[in-house]
């Protein structure tokens, strides 16, 4: 048994389909479609085992110190559920810490599920061949064990990394090949930007402000602006495919504003003004909206010494598709 364990595990970029990818949806629908990539933002979970001359046999460092007797006694409930499911028996020490900080809505709660997960089987020696079922895994324990409102999507991109179509079915999910090293995956390295808004993304964003049909129609117009991409798709043709993901991302964002609201998408709406003011392709908020980042496209030459001024030099993250998801580091 290895005594200490690193997983890393990426954060992820969601550019169409996003909110379609709930089990609701899914059912009443048949399919969701998602494009998106993991990035070269990460989550670390760090594993080793509690000496037995410890005060507390275990212990989780995260914004807090928890040390406690039994796993059943820890307030995270993720950390909590896993744990007990496992029926988990070695004393051990767990630590995790983000590139970002969380409620940045890039998938960070997902992230640390599927690390969590794979470092606790890194830890036993068990070696994970197949990180769909990390994936799977995650999604269970959030969705179904914990009640966590949300999609799919995350879970998928974070275990598996990479730029990908995600088909998502009743009955599994088709995944497509990784775009990362083909000539659009490339040019898309040189144009994605996250821009922070300067506030974590709070849970009283994001709420439809209309009805359950209404919303429902909404997600089906986001899951075809999806499937419209997909069908234009060329990973070899890269400046015309990219022209194609601007204008569907535009529409996308346009029709996530309708559906939330102007309270919904708060001051970030501001700021994805202003980017596409200022001459950026592209741009909408990550996850629910209200905070957290902006992901903005901009050809290389558009990306002005204006825009960073706008949004401040030390807002703006440079970032690149990632293809090898969560993986394990032994120290």
């Amino acid at each position: 048994m290895n005594q200490t364990i690193l997983v890393k595990t990426p954060l992820r970029v969601s550019f169409l389909g996003g909110g379609t990818d709930t089990k609701d949806f899914i059912e009443e629908a048949g399919n969701s479609i998602i494009f998106g990539s993991s990035i070269n933002l990460f989550v670390y979970t760090i594993l080793n085992k509690m000496p037995p001359f410890a005060e507390y046999p275990y212990r989780f460092t995260y914004r807090i110190v928890e040390n406690v007797n039994h796993p059943s006694e820890i307030k995270h409930p993720l950390v909590r559920e896993t744990l007990k499911e496992k029926s988990w028996e070695i004393p051990i020490n767990i630590a995790t810490l983000s590139d970002v900080p969380g409620n940045s809505g890039l998938g960070s709660s997902s992230a640390f599920a599927v690390s969590f997960n794979h470092a606790l089987a890194a830890f036993q020696g068990i070696a994970i061949s197949d990180n769909v079922q990390l994936a799977n895994d995650a999604v269970r324990l959030e969705r179904e064990i914990l009640h966590e409102p949300g999609g799919i999507q995350d879970q998928y991109h974070c275990a598996l990394g990479g730029l990908r179509f995600y088909n998502f079915k009743q009955n599994g999910a088709e995944i497509s090949e990784d775009f990362s090293s083909s000539k659009f995956g490339k040019l898309l390295d040189r144009r994605m930007y996250l821009i922070w808004t300067g506030s974590e993304r709070s849970n009283k964003y994001g709420h439809p402000t209309v009805t359950k049909d209404g919303l429902q129609s909404y997600k089906s117009e986001l899951r075809e602006i999806a499937a419209s991409f997909m069908s234009k798709f060329d990973s070899e043709v890269a400046e015309a495919t990219y022209e194609s993901l601007v204008d569907c991302v535009n529409a996308s964002w346009k029709l996530k504003r309708r559906i939330i609201g102007p309270k919904g998408v708060g001051s970030a709406d501001k700021i994805v003004d202003l980017l596409i003011k200022r001459g950026v392709d592209a741009a909408k908020v990550c996850g629910a909206g209200g905070g957290g980042f902006v992901l903005a496209l901009a050809k290389e030459e558009n990306w002005s010494l204006e825009i960073l001024q706008t949004v401040g030099d030390g807002n703006v993250y440079k970032i690149l598709t990632d293809s090898f998801g969560s993986r394990v580091i032994h120290l």
